[in-house]
C-alpha cells in the first residue's frame, strides 16, 4: 500500500490529466467561438459595405441618363410629372 502512494496511482494521474484537459477545453473553446464570431462579423461588415457600394454605383449610373421621373413621363404620357 505504501509503495502505491510513493509511486503514484495510475488512475489518479489519468483523472488529473482528464481534469486538466477539461479545464483547458473549457477555457479555450469559448475563446475560439468568440474569435469565430468576430471574424464572421467583420466579414459581414465587408459584404455589407460592398453591397452599399454596388447600390450607390448603380444609382449613379442611372442618374447619368436622367431621373426616373423623366422616363416615367415617357411611359405614362404625363407632362406634369409626379408630385
Amino acid at each position: 500500500m505504501r509503495a502505491a502512494i510513493l509511486v503514484g496511482n495510475p488512475a489518479m494521474t489519468e483523472r488529473q490529466e482528464q481534469s486538466r484537459f477539461q479545464r483547458v477545453a473549457l477555457t479555450y473553446f469559448p475563446m475560439f467561438i468568440a474569435a469565430l464570431s468576430l471574424c464572421t462579423s467583420i466579414y459581414n461588415g465587408y459584404l455589407n459595405n460592398k453591397f452599399v457600394d454596388l447600390i450607390q454605383n448603380n444609382t449613379a449610373v442611372s442618374n447619368r441618363y436622367g431621373p426616373a421621373r423623366k422616363s416615367s413621363r415617357l411611359i405614362f404620357g404625363s407632362s406634369s410629372g409626379w408630385a
